[in-house]
């Protein structure tokens, strides 16, 4: 992690190259960012975008100290956009965003991608070349899924697949996961330079069963190795593994719900080894549609109405005439999980190098509070974590107690931050235990 944020500026990728405010004055800004305001928009849509912290922007842009001050999260919000492969930073009190993009233009790069669901034969086309069979990168566990878990590409269906799969995975050695990956792939000089830090030995994993080489490196940070060949035959959409009719639920949907327009989501269910399908609503941003057994969703309704503070809430759930086991559809209350998943990395960060064990916060759930001596530790780590976040990063203390006291009503015993969102009132709740 050091060496990214010592980097020298020569060294990073991507110059400020304008603003939203005349931008689009400059030909170079409109060939390099947008067209025009529509598409700017879109940019910058939150839903195209992974938030981050000022200190992860910094590492990878030439910050212009002169112009636009210092890198503050008090000041700015910071986003990447991998659709368009551009930073920005937006200035709150002033309103203007401002945009970063790579140093330099080659003939292989493409700045048009515009669309959310991308086949991974096609972000693979100009990576792949010599020698064949090659595996190739395609992308992170930082920046392949929305805020909903759903993977932005076709290496996996959701987070909960991934997880899985690097569970799932076979250790290897350091030298057969390096022949097996194409030099010339994207990211190949990063990882290699971030893996030869001694004090973060990586982690190399095959899954046979996904065809997917894992790497593990020190800046927390899994990076995706994929055969196009493999998936293309197996996974090129998501319908052939859901082997659901999804027009046909869309219309059962809006007879039951008499909703209009909506956009399809499709997730795996977490913890219950069975397949659900969320749908989002376009005409109310804050709700989603998700259907499920009847039964197991008027459980989530009640659960949320007995603790509202610990679950997202369910409005309201009908019966739904899917098959025997899609028998229910409810409404849910919407929750911001980029925006939690964000938090929490920074605050696993932060107890790590305050020596503090990251996972003792999960020993705070109903089904480990039962055992003594999951409670002992769990008080003893809590209080360390307190004391080192009251002198260090009072943020941080108050986004822990938050998610501490959340995980204390916990109900369920699979339980990972894969569940959790932030609502749009600031409270963390668990949306699927």
């Amino acid at each position: 992690m050091e060496k990214i944020s010592n980097m020298k500026n020569s060294e990073k990728k991507y110059n400020l190259v304008g603003n939203c405010v005349n931008g689009l004055d400059d030909p170079y800004f409109r060939n390099t960012v947008c067209s025009d305001a529509t598409e700017m928009a879109g940019i910058v849509d939150e839903d195209m975008n992974k938030f981050l912290l000022g200190d992860d922007l910094v590492h990878s842009v030439n910050w212009s100290y002169d112009l636009m001050g210092l890198p503050s999260d008090n000041i700015y919000e910071f986003a990447y956009n991998p659709y368009k492969d551009i930073y920005w930073a937006y200035n709150i009190e002033d309103d203007v965003h401002f945009f970063f993009v790579r140093d330099s233009i080659n003939e292989n790069y493409k700045d048009t991608i515009t669309v959310k669901t991308i086949k991974l034969s096609d972000i693979l086309e100009e990576m792949l070349s010599e020698p064949e069979g090659k595996y190739v990168y395609i992308g992170t566990c930082m920046d392949s899924f929305d805020e909903y878990g759903e993977c932005i590409h076709n290496a996996f269906y959701d987070e909960e697949h991934f997880f899985n799969s690097w569970q799932n995975a076979n250790e290897i050695s350091k030298e057969e996961f390096w022949s097996n990956i194409n030099p010339l792939s994207d990211k190949y000089d990063e990882v290699k330079e971030l893996e030869s830090d001694p004090e973060y030995p990586a982690e190399y994993r095959y899954n046979p069963d996904d065809d997917i080489y894992f790497i593990f490196v020190g800046n927390d940070t899994h990076y995706f190795f994929v055969s196009p060949d493999s998936y293309e035959n197996t996974k090129d959409t998501e319908e052939d593994y859901y082997d659901i009719n999804i027009q046909e639920n869309i219309q059962r949907i809006r007879e039951v719900m008499g909703l209009g327009e909506i956009k399809i989501k499709k997730k795996n269910a977490l913890g219950r080894g069975k397949e659900r399908i969320v749908y989002r609503s376009t005409t109310n941003p804050n709700l989603v549609l998700k259907i499920g057994p009847y039964k197991m969703l008027l459980d989530d309704k009640e659960r949320s109405e007995k603790y509202p503070d610990i679950y997202a809430k369910v409005f309201e759930v009908r019966r739904y005439n899917g098959d025997d086991y899609y028998t229910g559809v409810a409404i849910m209350e919407r929750v911001n999980t980029k925006k939690f998943l964000s938090m929490f990395d920074r605050l696993e960060t932060t107890l790590e190098s305050l020596n503090i064990n990251k996972f003792f916060m999960w020993d705070a759930t109903q089904f480990r509070w039962n055992d003594q001596n999951f409670k002992d530790k769990f008080e003893g780590n809590y209080r360390d974590a307190i004391e080192g976040l009251e002198k260090h990063d009072t943020e941080m203390l108050d986004f822990m107690v938050k998610f501490i006291n959340c995980l204390r009503g916990i109900l369920g015993k699979d339980v990972h931050q894969w569940q959790f969102g932030i609502d749009k009132d600031g409270n963390i709740k668990c949306f699927d235990d």
